[in-house]
């Protein structure tokens, strides 16, 4: 159906030509390097024991097995660190940073643990240059209480805990010159771990040659290509509610609409590109490319059209109650886009699974709760009203999300 205010849309392309194929043309893959206040480091490696003691709850050994951890899994350990905690020698010659570890995610098949965000105190880094140890060595430690957003090894009393920990080390006193508190752990040769709580352990190997690539090559592309994509949401919508809830005569033949949008994906363009650019300069990598720019944007527009026109579908454009239910309508799903695209802009660079899933629940629940207040606002005016429920528009708005997400994922 026609806007109200624009007699006429582009065309759908995306949904004809299929904008996941931009996926194929993701084949860009640089060396990383990177310094930032954050610094994440990704790691894969395998498993090496599977411990479920006695003691543990019934059925954990099957649970394991069902989500596919086993001796020789494939293991992926993702982490980051401030760079500016403060250092101090607890036990000498190595120097302790505590409080230093803000993010990790640990998945082996379905199991997944992340840092409890409620225990940051019990987490550390641990750094040894040229410990004098014979042979002298390097060692580089990473521990932090966890949490699993499905509970298996952590135990489900109030006290129970999930510990982690990743040690990376050396035996030649090479891989390190200084005690800084962010070091390139691809260096070191020698790489192990563990995850473990009431229910059992697993312990890990990881991949070290003492050169591969472990900062994420592609967390500043994505982060600054999603803000982008929140920031072009957010406005074309927020557009669409403010002309939606106008007066016909505001804007007969949507040029005003038409000139809102058109500066929010010129400013969407720019800030996809210099996404890359900086990514680029900095040693990283974008999955999503600046070359790929026309069909995103194209893309994330056709999305947005095609939300906005479902929730303007039938709209009595002389009803000014019902243009201001439609009008909220957009504006709440104007404010999800943007808080969900933004959640996931900071998961990209600093992954905390349960801080994601907990920004993104919050937003929905703003939506639902924004939704059904303008509706029944409009029905105590006898506006009639056929269109998405609340939860339908929640779930239509995370849809969007998602593809882009997976997108900048390659």
């Amino acid at each position: 159906m026609d806007h109200p205010h624009e007699p006429s849309r582009r065309a759908d392309p995306c949904r004809a030509s299929g904008v996941p194929a931009l996926a194929a043309a993701a084949v860009l893959w640089l060396s990383a390097s990177a310094a930032a206040e954050e610094v994440t480091q990704l790691i894969t490696g395998r498993v090496t024991i599977v411990n479920v003691p006695e003691t543990a709850a019934p059925g954990t050994a099957d649970l394991l097995l069902n989500l596919g951890v086993a001796v020789d899994a494939p293991v992926t350990l993702s982490f980051t660190v401030e760079s500016t905690t403060p250092g101090q020698v607890i036990v000498d010659p190595y120097t302790t940073y505590v409080g230093a570890v803000v993010g990790y995610e640990l998945s082996v098949g379905g199991y997944v643990a992340v840092l409890d965000p409620e225990a940051l105190s019990g987490n550390s880094v641990q750094v040894g240059n040229d410990v004098v140890i014979p042979p002298k060595s390097d060692s580089y430690t990473v521990a932090a209480l966890g949490d699993e957003p499905r509970t298996v090894l952590k135990g489900s009393g109030p006290f129970d805990v999930l510990v982690f920990n990743a040690v990376f080390a050396d035996a030649d006193g090479k891989t390190i010159s200084n005690e800084a508190v962010v070091q390139d752990a691809s260096r070191f040769t020698f790489g192990s771990g563990a995850v473990g709580g009431l229910n059992g352990t697993i312990a890990f190997a990881l991949d070290l040659d003492g050169g591969g690539p472990v900062f994420d090559p592609t967390a500043l592309a994505r982060q600054g290509q999603l803000k982008a994509a929140s920031k072009f949401g957010s406005s074309v919508l927020a557009a669409e509610a403010r002309f939606a809830k106008a007066a016909r005569t505001v804007d007969p033949q949507g040029d005003k609409l038409a000139a809102a949008i058109g500066k929010a994906e010129d400013k969407f363009g720019a800030q996809f590109v210099k996404a890359v650019e900086k990514a680029l300069q900095k040693g990283g990598s974008a999955p999503l490319p600046a070359s790929a720019l026309d069909e995103v944007s194209t893309g994330l527009r056709a999305g947005f059209d095609t939300l906005a026109d479902t929730l303007l579908a039938g709209v009595v454009v002389d009803d000014k109650d019902d243009r201001v239910l439609r009008g909220k309508l957009l504006s709440a799903a104007a404010k999800q886009l943007g808080a969900e695209f933004a959640a996931h802009a900071k998961h990209a660079k600093k992954p905390v699974l349960e801080k994601l899933e907990a920004k993104l629940a919050s937003s929905r629940a703003a939506l639902l709760k924004a939704a059904q207040k303008a509706l029944d606002a409009a029905a105590a005016k006898g506006v009639a009203y056929g269109g998405p429920s609340p939860d339908e528009l929640a779930d239509a708005v995370s849809a969007l999300v998602d593809e882009f997400v997976a997108l900048t994922q390659g």
